[in-house]
């Protein structure tokens, strides 16, 4: 015989079961609260010597000073300490303009610079056509060493890159130090907005294809996927891209570049985000079934790096030009209330393998080719033919090519691996 509850007996076990529901949401509310007074307190107390610091301004600083320009003081110092190149802060207007220059277009004097270790200044690596620069007979290496009669080696390397940029229309005088020349000379360029073409590429002799990438930024992948598509279409037998003086860029547009290019299933690239676990990034393309080759040098950094080590390490491509830096940190933008924002490192970045080219300090090539400085200011107008690091390329991926069409005709698999003639200190490096 079942036994049955009356009402009164069903409405005291709702009672109950609505009471402890009640206190255990009570008890999580007042957790929470808890550690939100705890954490408000712990930040009070952190940041009582700023306050102070600004309350003796207001009362007792006999001099002029603007209250935006000390909350911005504060913040770059902050980030400044963190001791990071990578990370900086910069002004709502310098801001803007960087997120505008993250879809390859910016207002500046229309050259792509990077960080020089030797003189701490910002070294010109490209000038870009129809720019200020241009028309200012500008010169890749040359160094920007002031800008606005302020040295550019006590700024951060942002925030001197973006004291470069500012409205269309407006002046800026620029110090330049000339290595070729050895001389310094000021020169006042007029900004203006610049678009920057981000693939480029030809064939070469003996259809060979060409691709030049420029950076990793907003537009990059949709250029790359129509050069490499245009290229396949006329039927080249291997392709060389090259991403040398290449500052990177953003991981959600190198991730669909190595898509095109990698077969399915392979690594792409691995990433850990602060206190996370390994996360990997998986190709599901079909591959280019052509050999490959990548031209990288010190300035090569970031996305152009990883591209270039996920072709290496599996054994798709060998490598060409000069070592790599090294640059295993991740950056993004992160924008403040009032329009200004922090550029932050927020995550290491990884080879397939699992290597992280700051550890590694930077890629090594399968076949060394340095270029003088005169080669490297005559960067960006040397036909091919004259550019020795994309000759040692060109002349490997010709016998790669050679090799596998010779094996097609005699029915052999052969190798398509890497040249037996290659490596560290091959004849006709430098």
């Amino acid at each position: 015989m079942k036994r049955r509850l009356d009402v009164g007996t069903v409405i005291v076990l709702m009672l109950l079961v609505a009471t402890v529901t009640w206190l255990v949401a009570q008890w999580q509310t007042t957790e929470a609260y808890n550690r939100q007074i705890e954490r408000t307190m712990r930040e009070s107390k952190e940041f009582e010597k700023v306050k102070r610091a600004k309350e003796y301004i207001e009362s007792s600083f006999v001099g002029s000073w603007d209250e935006e320009k000390l909350l911005d003081g504060a913040v770059r110092g902050m980030m400044a300490s963190l001791g990071d190149q990578w990370s900086g802060y910069l002004n709502a207007e310098d801001f803007q303009d960087h997120k505008a220059s993250m879809d390859n277009r910016f207002v500046g004097i229309g050259v792509s610079v990077m960080y020089d270790h030797d003189t701490g200044g910002i070294c010109i690596v490209e000038v870009y056509n129809n720019s200020p620069a241009l028309d200012a007979d500008l010169r890749a290496l040359d160094i920007i060493v002031s800008v606005n009669g302020l040295p550019v080696s006590g700024m951060e390397y942002l925030v001197a890159v973006e004291t470069v940029r500012g409205e269309a229309n407006t002046p800026v005088m620029i110090g330049i130090y000339r290595p070729s020349d050895d001389r310094t000379f000021e020169i006042e360029l007029i900004r203006r907005e610049v678009n920057v073409e981000s693939v480029r590429s030809r064939i070469l002799e003996g259809d060979i294809g060409y691709i030049r990438i420029r950076n990793f930024e907003r537009g990059t992948d949709i250029a790359f996927s129509e050069a490499v598509t245009n290229l396949r279409l006329a039927g080249v037998r291997g392709i060389i891209f090259d991403v040398r003086n290449n500052p990177g860029g953003l991981k959600q547009v190198m991730l669909p570049m190595l898509n095109l290019v990698l077969p399915e299933g392979l690594v792409m690239f691995q990433s850990r985000e602060k206190g996370g676990q390994m996360q990997q990034e998986i190709s599901e393309g079909e591959g280019i079934e052509l050999p490959m080759m990548v031209i990288i040098n010190d300035r090569s950094y970031s996305a152009a790096e990883f591209f270039a080590a996920a072709l290496k390490e599996h054994g798709l491509a060998e490598l060409a030009g000069e070592p790599t830096t090294g640059k295993g940190y991740a950056q993004v933008p992160i924008e403040l209330p009032d329009g200004s924002g922090i550029i932050l490192s927020t995550a290491e970045y990884f080879t397939p393998m699992g290597v992280s080219l700051a550890d590694a300090e930077g890629l090594t090539p399968d076949y060394t080719v340095r270029l003088t400085e005169e080669e490297a200011a005559m960067f960006y107008v040397l036909e091919p033919g004259e550019d020795r690091q994309i000759v040692r390329a060109y002349d490997v991926l010709m016998r790669k090519a050679g090799a596998i069409e010779a094996a097609s005709d005699t029915g052999d698999g052969g190798d398509a691996g890497g040249d037996a003639g290659g490596g560290e200190g091959d004849a006709g490096d430098n």
